[in-house]
């Protein structure tokens, strides 16, 4: 059974540089050439990546990571449900933690902005009193 605690990963990436992170988040995948090695390497970043975001620490960090990381592998998770391919369980395992990941998000996206709305009607309150 493999472990959901990340903290190591997450440590480890916030030693790196902009350019290692960059290697590591593209080394986990080199294209569609290597699914077979690659889509359990995503599926386990996408794991880390979904433990973090509920974590709710290091937000604008793991935002970063985020997005580099889709970036870097949108061709292979856009081509996961391709019709005439077999979905196996590797590639679905990584459509769930991807599904699952864009349900998070939503809903950090939606705390956020709630957040922003309420700071922003604050400031408005606060402008008028002065």
């Amino acid at each position: 059974q493999q472990s959901d605690d990340f903290s190591a990963v997450t440590a480890y990436m916030a030693t790196l540089g902009p350019s290692a992170i960059d290697v590591a988040l593209s080394s986990l995948c080199f294209g569609t050439h290597d699914q077979d090695e690659g889509i359990p390497l995503l599926h386990l970043a996408c794991r880390w990546l979904l433990q973090e975001c509920k974590s709710c620490e290091r937000f604008e960090c793991i935002q970063a990571y985020l997005h580099r990381f889709l970036h870097l592998h949108s061709i292979i998770i856009a081509g996961i449900e391709q019709p005439n391919t077999p979905l196996d369980t590797r590639r679905r395992l990584l459509l769930q933690s991807i599904q699952e990941l864009r349900k998070e998000q939503r809903r950090l996206c939606t705390a956020l902005k709630g957040k922003i709305n309420h700071t922003l009607c604050l400031l408005r309150h606060f402008t008028r009193m002065v």
